[in-house]
């Protein structure tokens, strides 16, 4: 394997991996030796990729981003404005069981963490979340125009009691599945708003 593509395959394992712990146990209690060890890297592959830990968090949090549009924002912007919401229901629902996917429990988890720290990292976080609810917001309005929403809720309100259930299950999910099952709640959300 040619040099660069080492490199690359490095850093992109550094990454999922750094995801995982960190979703699992969150950007305090994982500590950079966790990472490297679980990766089985050298100090000095880590630290040729990655300044620090933080730095490494907001390669990650630029990743789900750039996740959350290829996989979820694009395709629920090819349906038509009365199956957004439905769409995005679906797809946030597919992507949590598939078991492969752990953005949106990094998301909750760091959020929660971060949420009275100063910093780089937490406005990141901070700047995602509003990102997502911006979007929710726009998706809800346009199936209310649509007549497909029901129009006796704000849409940012609905937005953001949406996006609060989703991650309070999918926070809650990781202590017990039966409390978090996201297809349900997703259906009981989709019968809620529609109009």
């Amino acid at each position: 394997m040619a040099q660069d593509a080492r490199g690359k395959q490095t850093r992109g394992d550094i990454l999922q991996t750094a995801a995982r712990l960190f979703s699992i146990h969150g950007y305090f209690h994982t500590s950079t030796s966790d990472i490297i060890g679980a990766v089985s890297v050298s100090k000095g592959a880590f630290y040729h990729h990655f300044k620090s830990k933080e730095d490494l968090a907001m390669a990650i949090m630029g990743q789900l981003r750039s996740d959350y549009q290829q996989l979820v924002i694009e395709p629920v912007n090819s349906a038509g404005p009365g199956e957004r919401p439905r769409e995005m229901l679906r797809r946030i629902v597919a992507l949590n069981e598939s078991g492969q996917w752990c953005n949106c429990l990094l998301l909750v988890r760091l959020a929660g963490e971060m949420a009275q720290q100063e910093g780089d990292l937490s406005e990141r976080i901070r700047e995602i979340v509003n990102w997502l609810l911006d979007f929710w917001e726009e998706i809800i309005s346009d199936a209310q125009k649509a007549g497909a929403v029901s129009e006796r809720f704000d849409a940012r309100r609905l937005a953001e009691l949406i996006f609060s259930t989703l991650a309070g299950a999918i926070s809650y999910r990781e202590l017990d599945e039966e409390v978090g099952r996201l297809s349900e709640i997703a259906e009981y959300l989709q019968a809620m708003i529609t109009a």
